[in-house]
């Protein structure tokens, strides 16, 4: 009698061998934001490491200082070569965690790109990131691009317009890498609007390293207050 358990259609046997290098070479990669005022974010900064902003986020005081309303979202790239056909899982944050955890699963190379912008009309400029590089929260202010600036920004800041028509174009990831620093492979860069009345788009690049990683990001936002019918930026320092 044949054993008929080991017989295997040719047809199975072929997609199975070649759908195993994918399987194989893929990895799993999580990025999480949290969004609360500067003056908190300051508060907790030491030199340029903020060691005690992770034990006060992850308590119960921290809920009263969160902007819920800023959740990364996944951007379709036009450029299809590189961008990553991954499944984005987003788990937004339960009522005492901070981190809403965003997950998906890409190969080395691979980009993606996610924008975070606020819903809520104040505290509407982006002043601070924090990403966790070599273990530690380090900290970073947001610059404008100078015009004679040819090397990579810590978080550069430009018009948000530009960066929308970037994305639209294609140009968008291959801009990034000229003007962005990473950091493990995440570049952050700031969308900055003409009307003080909307919120800065902040966008999250990610071109995945050969490991799965875990990125962690802070974005400190400061109000800016109308007075008269004109909006008075509060406190300009970077």
């Amino acid at each position: 009698m044949k054993n008929r358990g080991l017989a295997i259609p040719s047809g199975w046997l072929a997609a199975v061998l070649l759908c195993w290098p994918v399987m194989s070479n893929a990895a799993t990669y999580q990025l999480r934001v949290a969004s609360l005022p500067e003056r908190v974010f300051m508060y907790f900064t030491e030199d340029r490491t903020l060691p005690g902003i992770e034990s006060f986020l992850d308590s119960r005081r921290s809920k009263y200082v969160l902007f819920r309303d800023r959740q990364p979202q996944p951007l379709e790239l036009a450029e299809p070569e590189q961008s990553a056909t991954f499944s984005v899982n987003v788990t937004l944050p339960k009522r005492n965690d901070p981190w809403g955890a965003t997950t998906w699963n890409g190969k080395e190379g691979q980009v993606v790109v996610f924008r975070v912008r606020g819903i809520q009309r104040n505290y509407q400029k982006l002043r601070r990131v924090a990403v966790r590089t070599d273990g530690d929260l380090t900290r970073f202010p947001v610059r404008g691009i100078p015009a004679s600036r040819l090397q990579p920004m810590q978080v550069p800041a430009t018009a948000a317009s530009y960066l929308t028509h970037a994305v639209e174009s294609g140009t968008f990831a291959a801009w990034v890498e000229r003007r962005a620093a990473s950091y493990d492979g995440l570049s952050v860069i700031v969308g900055r609007h003409h009307n003080a009345q909307q919120s800065d788009t902040v966008y999250l690049m990610v071109r995945m390293p050969r490991a799965g990683q875990t990125y962690k990001v802070i974005l400190g936002w400061e109000n800016v207050e109308h007075k008269g019918g004109h909006a008075r930026d509060q406190g300009k320092r970077n």
